[in-house]
């Protein structure tokens, strides 16, 4: 069936959304008019290439055999009829979608209308979004959390997320970070900040990454530094990606002086950023 080729281009590209939070094993991002890392770029870039795949995989698609799929019985034909809507642009099935948040009984169907509507960048679905905030499931209160704040709507997500992370996951407060870079408010700065001390690394050093991404360069600077001699080589690849974001003289010796690391792995980090840069 078409829609079942169509899903999995829909599932990979859909997938963009964690490349700011980590990097192509062979390109770094960056803004090739300043050789600067940048948090616009990165988006704009993501941007792009939707727009590509719209283009490219969506011009056949059959609205009328899709919002039929939305009404099977079967979980997975439904699913596919939902990641194809979120790959569709200028979509009007938006309020079917938010039927299926509020009153499909499977968890996967309701995380699935949430993704597709943030792709879809519904603004007008957030009141329905911030009534399902009431879920019991985690995961899915995270998701929505994710996409109120993607879609500019910062007051409930911001709460949600915060009590999401007070959870103590850590996997679950490194993606709340990723709603705070989207709010960007001073509440979110505040709780960025008071995760640089998390005794968890990994916590600790995302929250820098995410600060530097948003321009906080000397609140970030010290931990970025400090982690730079974690025992965890992919604590320091991730303090590097964050001084490369400052992109000062300071960060930038401090990358260099990675070439030497004991780790290649974190030697090919550094030279990737470098050499991008021309800096080597």
């Amino acid at each position: 069936m078409k829609t079942a080729i169509i899903l999995v281009l829909a599932m990979i590209v859909l997938e963009i959304n964690g490349i700011s939070q980590s990097a192509s094993s062979n390109k770094w991002i960056k803004n090739p008019s300043t050789s600067m890392y940048s948090l616009k770029y990165e988006k704009k870039m993501k941007e792009d290439f939707f727009k590509e795949t719209q283009e490219k995989y969506t011009a056949n698609v059959d609205i009328n055999e899709l919002v039929a799929e939305l009404k099977s019985d079967h979980e997975d034909t439904k699913l596919s009829a939902i990641w194809i809507l979120g790959l569709l642009p200028n979509t009007n099935q938006t309020a079917d979608l938010e039927n299926l948040l509020v009153n499909d009984p499977s968890n996967a169907v309701r995380m699935a209308c949430v993704k597709s509507l943030k792709y879809l960048k519904s603004t007008k679905s957030i009141p329905v979004l911030i009534t399902g905030l009431n879920t019991q499931d985690t995961q899915l209160k995270l998701e929505i959390a994710l996409t109120l704040a993607s879609l500019g709507e910062k007051t409930e997500s911001f709460k949600a997320l915060q009590e999401l992370g007070a959870k103590g996951e850590w996997k679950i407060t490194l993606d709340t970070h990723l709603g705070y870079l989207d709010i960007a408010t001073n509440d979110a700065i505040a709780q960025l900040e008071i995760e640089l001390q998390n005794e968890n690394p990994y916590v600790s050093v995302d929250a820098a990454i995410i600060l530097a991404e948003l321009g906080y360069f000397e609140e970030a600077f010290p931990t970025l530094r400090y982690r730079l001699n974690d025992a965890d080589k992919y604590i320091r690849m991730s303090a590097i990606r964050g001084l490369a974001y400052i992109g000062n003289s300071e960060s930038i010796e401090l990358i260099k002086s990675m070439l030497d690391d004991n780790e290649s792995i974190v030697r090919e980090r550094s030279k990737l950023i470098l050499g991008n840069c021309n800096l080597l």
